[in-house]
């Protein structure tokens, strides 16, 4: 993992984030991702167990505050000092 940062391109601050794809016709695998990953991030102990190997850590653990949808915006606070 690395420290946070924001990259800015052409003067426009960019947002860095994981993604993952899938086919539209796959809604059953999308369906099941996103159930897993709900429990993975719903619970702390969980989300440490999965990915504190990697160095993740309740700091890193996504809140409600940050959507999908605000990604693709790019409508983001700033990463904090």
């Amino acid at each position: 993992m690395t420290e946070a940062f924001e990259a800015v391109v052409d003067g426009e601050i960019q947002v860095g984030a994981g993604a993952t794809v899938f086919r539209d016709a796959d809604t059953d695998l999308l369906d099941a991702y996103n159930e897993a990953a709900a429990e993975i991030i719903g619970d702390p102990a969980e989300f440490e167990r999965v990915l504190g190997p990697f160095g993740f850590t309740e700091a890193e653990r996504p809140t409600d505050e940050v959507s999908t949808e605000m990604l693709c915006e790019g409508d983001l606070p700033t990463v904090e000092e």
